[in-house]
């Protein structure tokens, strides 16, 4: 994307320069910094000490998809049909690994039965 269109795209009608641009240019970082890997990080932590760790990995599949869903709420990035068909296979294949089996009695594969 050009200078130009990232201007525009904040609502300026020149093209920043200097500590502006940098300025500019770091709003994304900060915004993917803390929500997407500080709160992320924490919460992956969070999981490894409750759930065995096949089930914490399964949930690493759905980054892009969460991402993707960040950028649309606070970005007003659009969501394509692809896109929402993918995310859809994701969940269903991170449902498939995380919720109890039918017919496994309830109990995870991960637990030995007493």
């Amino acid at each position: 994307m050009p200078v130009d269109d990232l201007a525009f795209l904040h609502g300026l009608k020149t093209v920043p320069t200097g500590t502006a641009a940098l300025i500019i240019a770091l709003n994304p970082v900060f915004y993917l910094a803390v929500p997407c890997t500080l709160v992320a990080y924490a919460g992956w932590i969070w999981a490894l000490k409750r759930l065995p760790a096949r089930e914490v990995a399964a949930f690493v599949f759905l980054n892009p998809p969460l991402a993707n869903l960040w950028a649309w709420l606070f970005d007003g990035a659009t969501l394509e049909p692809p896109f929402l068909l993918g995310a859809a296979v994701l969940l269903a294949g991170v449902a498939g690994i995380v919720l109890p089996q039918p017919g496994a009695g309830g109990a995870r594969s991960s637990e030995t039965p007493a």
